[in-house]
């Protein structure tokens, strides 16, 4: 009898941990939404400003060349190693979660009736070309970005998935090839367009041919079973890095396409606000949401931050100024501060003091240089303490 009782609650803990594994599994499924669903908060080129762009640069022009279907928003792609971001690809993003065929059935091949064609791309492009001489491209899609950094690096994490993994790929031999790149322009640029979207230590493009289960495999993933994405392997998170000049006028093009055929697609998956040149952010602290402090009450601060962790030691200057007077409405502040390489902020205390005297509205103004382009300013305010002046009164 107590065997079998063993027996039975081993198989009841076994079918309750499958239970528990499937229920993370649904909780965890990435979920991609494209502009044209009803329930998208973004237009294409919203999309790419409000989650992929984030601090240390001015964004100048965004143009959005493909179908709205080509480009979506992603959350919960905890296998790819990315949790938020947008998609790009050669086929309808909103198909890339869909796990119930196998991945080398391509998911641009809809249920009858099909949807209307992709449409709204570039016929061609002489950069994707350059990449694969000889492949006719189909079902480009891509954005064009004028920007201007703040600082000397830029750089962003993507991962590159395909419907052509593995059976399309090396070791087998295929006339399907996709192709996609990162291509900069600027002042510092030897061509016109360089591609940055390179295996990690070469000059390699990152591609089909170039990262599968027989070519750098450190740098693939094969996507057995379909665990989160619809696509048959993808990359490791990957960074796209380039050296430019501050304050300098930059553009980037970032494209993918299907090469030899329109059936079997690929996408990159861009990491939410990760394309960034790191400037320096600053942020008043105070316990009520006005920046007002009280004279002789809870203190605040001026947090600066950077948009991740710093490479290299980051000077924090700034001249103070203001109606407010250090030493007697506020404790002293140091005349300068450091981000140690690895961290992220500096954060300057705000004492207020209580003199006794009646001041009214006070205002301590700090100017400092976000980054080499732009100079910003930010006040924080200091009101009498009435209690102790109506008591002294």
């Amino acid at each position: 009898m107590k065997k079998n009782f063993t027996q039975l609650f081993s198989k009841l803990a076994f079918v309750l941990l499958l239970l528990l594994i499937g229920k993370s599994n649904i909780q965890a499924q990435i979920t991609v939404t494209d502009p044209s669903n009803p329930s998208s908060a973004y237009d294409p080129i919203s999309l790419i400003s409000n989650i992929f762009i984030a601090g240390g640069v001015q964004i100048d022009t965004i143009i959005y060349q493909g179908d709205p279907r080509q480009v979506g928003y992603f959350q919960n792609a905890g296998a790819l190693g990315l949790s938020e971001g947008i998609i790009l690809s050669s086929g309808g993003v909103e198909a890339a979660p869909d796990l119930a065929s196998p991945s080398t059935t391509p998911y641009s091949v809809f249920p009858a009736p099909p949807p209307p064609p992709l449409t709204g791309g570039p016929a061609t492009s002489s950069y994707l070309s350059n990449l694969i001489p000889g492949f006719v491209l189909n079902d480009i899609v891509q954005y064009e970005i004028t920007f201007t950094p703040t600082t000397s690096s830029l750089s962003f994490q993507y991962v590159f998935a395909s419907e052509e993994y593995p059976v399309y790929a090396p070791p087998n031999i295929s006339t399907f090839n996709d192709v996609f790149g990162f291509f900069i322009s600027g002042a510092n640029n030897a061509t016109p367009y360089n591609n940055i979207a390179f295996i990690p230590g070469t000059s390699t493009p990152v591609s089909i041919n170039n990262i599968n289960p027989v070519t750098n495999t450190t740098y693939y993933q094969a996507n057995i079973p379909n665990i989160d994405v619809k696509y048959g392997g993808y990359t490791t998170v990957m960074t796209a890095s380039a050296t430019v000049i501050p304050c300098q006028q930059y553009t980037i093009i970032l494209s993918i396409c299907d090469a030899g055929d329109s059936a079997f697609d690929s996408a990159i998956f861009l990491e939410g606000g990760s394309f960034t040149t790191n400037g320096i952010i600053a942020s008043p602290i105070t316990p009520s949401p006005d920046t007002v402090l009280v004279e002789g009450c809870a203190s605040g601060s001026l947090s600066f931050e950077v948009g991740g962790p710093a490479t290299s030691i980051v000077p924090i200057t700034y001249s103070i100024g203001g109606t407010a007077t250090m030493g007697v409405d506020y404790d002293s502040i140091p005349a300068s501060g450091l981000i140690p390489i690895g961290g992220t902020s500096f954060s300057i205390p705000i004492i207020p003091l209580n003199d006794g005297v009646p001041d009214g509205l006070e205002y301590i103004e700090f100017i400092f240089n976000t980054n080499p382009c732009t100079v910003d300013t930010v006040r924080i305010y200091i009101k009498d303490n009435e209690l102790v002046t109506n008591i002294d009164d």
